[in-house]
């Protein structure tokens, strides 16, 4: 006997006499027959895994149930190929349980064109080594050794706090939530280039001589407010005082409470506009407030035609008079 291309067997036509009953069968028909038995026998799958396949096995389109573990055997000098080619509709490769791993690929292994479809990790490869990714959500911690993510979108219409060493953008910060935080504690860069503080906040201007001396003062209007951007400070004041009176006090007039003190810079005095009311000094006409440098305390300068400049004192505040300071000072810190 033997198979035709169906895998049917079929007895060999004219290999060997059909025996007649009661008639003895000839040495060489016996022979014939079991010459055929012994190669189709041999030509079927051993159920305890003897010998191996010596051509390809055609499963007629039908399913391999139940297999354990499929081994894959490859030359050491060929490629092993997981081959699935899809007659209709999808050809899929399916891991039966979540906690099942599809391993080991070695470095130089490649996913060319092809698309993970799970409930977490879906993505497409192309030919160029680019992975695209859908909507999805990170579950804990993303960390990497200096990769980068390029044209992507981080974060919700209420995204969580998020915190980065460097940022790098070669084009517009765009900031549409309108708002930009720097820590309460200035992180100073030496960078010339580098936005490292922004601050705004108030302050408690307080009128005052060099040396006060007896000085007694109480303010209806003692307001101030400052904005610190970078190195810049823009500092304004408005101080009305309610009593004003002194016997002993002498020295430029002052207003302490500054938030920032200026920069160490020889010479370096900023001055600011100023108003002002109760100051006495005849023949001048303008008073501009100053901060000197390496200094919280801003005085006055008074100056005026074919006079030269000077400081307003205790000398041109008359006791018992009303005081009223309103300026604006810019300095660098």
């Amino acid at each position: 006997m033997a198979r035709d291309v169906n895998g049917t067997y079929a007895r060999v036509s004219n290999s060997f006499t059909v025996p007649v009953t009661g008639t003895p069968i000839s040495p060489t028909d016996a022979d014939a027959f079991w010459d055929e038995l012994d190669t189709e026998i041999t030509d079927s799958l051993s159920r305890s895994g003897k010998g191996g396949m010596s051509a390809d096995l055609d499963m007629n389109n039908n399913d391999i149930n139940e297999v354990k573990t499929a081994v894959f055997q490859g030359s050491t000098s060929g490629n092993t190929t997981l081959k699935a080619t899809a007659i209709a509709g999808t050809t899929e490769l399916t891991l039966p349980a979540v906690t099942d791993t599809l391993a080991t690929l070695a470095g130089t292994e490649e996913l060319t064109n092809k698309t993970l479809n799970a409930a977490v990790g879906k993505g497409t490869w192309t030919a160029s080594g680019t992975w695209t990714l859908p909507a999805f959500t990170f579950g804990g911690t993303v960390s990497g050794g200096g990769q980068q993510l390029n044209n992507v979108i981080i974060g919700t219409a209420t995204p969580l706090a998020g915190s980065f060493t460097t940022v790098s953008a070669s084009g517009l910060i765009t900031a549409a939530g309108g708002q930009i935080a720097f820590p309460a504690t200035q992180n100073p860069s030496a960078n010339a280039n580098t936005l490292d503080d922004y601050e705004e906040g108030t302050w408690t201007p307080a009128y005052t001589y060099a040396t006060p001396g007896d000085l007694s003062v109480a303010y209806s209007t003692q307001v101030g407010v400052y904005t610190k951007i970078g190195r810049l400070v823009i500092a304004s004041f408005v101080i009305v005082t309610s009593t004003h009176t002194f016997t002993t006090a002498s020295g430029n007039n002052q207003i302490t409470g500054l938030t920032f003190t200026s920069a160490n810079v020889t010479s370096q005095n900023a001055y600011g506009a100023a108003s002002w009311d109760g100051i006495t000094k005849a023949t001048y006409t303008d008073i501009v407030a100053r901060l000197a440098a390496n200094s919280a305390t801003i005085d006055f300068v008074a100056s005026g035609s074919a006079v030269s400049a000077s400081v307003v004192t205790a000398a041109n505040c008359a006791t018992g008079t009303q005081q009223t300071r309103t300026g604006t000072i810019f300095y660098v810190v």
